[in-house]
């Protein structure tokens, strides 16, 4: 071995052992680090998952495990918020609750999951943008087609709705969007309760489309071949005169 060869290979065999350490520390390190970071999350949803589970409970029914009547009001009591307002249909809307007045446990926890809220506080903090949200054009069909969904007794097997009960709603969910022809529409439905007595789904949509494509001034703009035409037999026509 050349002289000096040796104390050469002890130092580079010295550097890449060190190398080797620091490569190693920097990997535990990272691992540490992400490890912590896993844990912190890990504790952050439990915690939000002891909230929501708190929260649940402050409003569950003694029998059933879900928001019934009763705790329905004490829950919108804590959110300032009357149980018949526009707000509080936006937040069944979110929880994609399938009943009125009612609350799964399930809805519950996926609802506020959604909306990042745990507590009362925190889902009054998003009304802002929930109505925000129901102001954009893909959303408010959206929200359309589940008020009528949301107002039917499934327990009943509903198919349609009494025409009391749609008044309520079509005057609920056109609440940031409403319209002379939704006025004068309802309006139609109060003063002629002999002449239209439950709406189907068919019919709820069908309006929707007729209030996007009527005038302002409910000019008759639209083809008489129109799937939702025959709504005229009802209420263009009168109206017109």
């Amino acid at each position: 071995i050349p002289k000096g060869r040796p104390l050469k290979c002890l130092v580079n065999t010295t550097k890449k052992a060190e190398a080797a350490t620091e490569d190693c520390q920097l990997l535990m390190s990272r691992e540490s680090s992400g490890d912590a970071g896993r844990e912190s999350k890990s504790n952050v949803e439990e915690s939000s998952l002891q909230g929501l589970e708190e929260l649940f409970r402050c409003y569950k029914d003694e029998w059933e495990d879900a928001i019934l009547e009763e705790g329905m009001e004490r829950f919108c009591n804590d959110l300032c918020v009357n149980p018949t307002e526009f707000r509080v249909l936006l937040l069944a809307w979110k929880f994609q609750a399938a009943t009125m007045c009612k609350f799964t446990r399930k809805e519950f926890f996926d609802g506020c999951k959604a909306l990042s809220a745990d507590s009362s506080d925190r889902i009054c903090a998003q009304f802002p943008s929930l109505l925000t949200e129901a102001k954009l054009e893909d959303k408010v069909k959206d929200l359309y087609q589940f008020t009528f969904q949301f107002g039917l007794d499934s327990e009943e097997g509903q198919w349609s709705l009494h025409r009391q009960i749609t008044i309520v709603l079509w005057k609920l969910v056109s609440t940031q969007n409403n319209s002379l022809v939704f006025d004068q529409w309802l309006n139609f439905l109060t003063e002629n309760p002999l002449r239209i007595k439950a709406i189907s789904w068919d019919s709820w949509n069908m309006f929707l489309n007729f209030t996007q494509v009527i005038g302002p001034d409910l000019s008759n703009n639209h083809s008489e071949d129109e799937a939702w035409s025959n709504l005229d037999i009802f209420y263009f026509t009168p109206l017109s005169e």
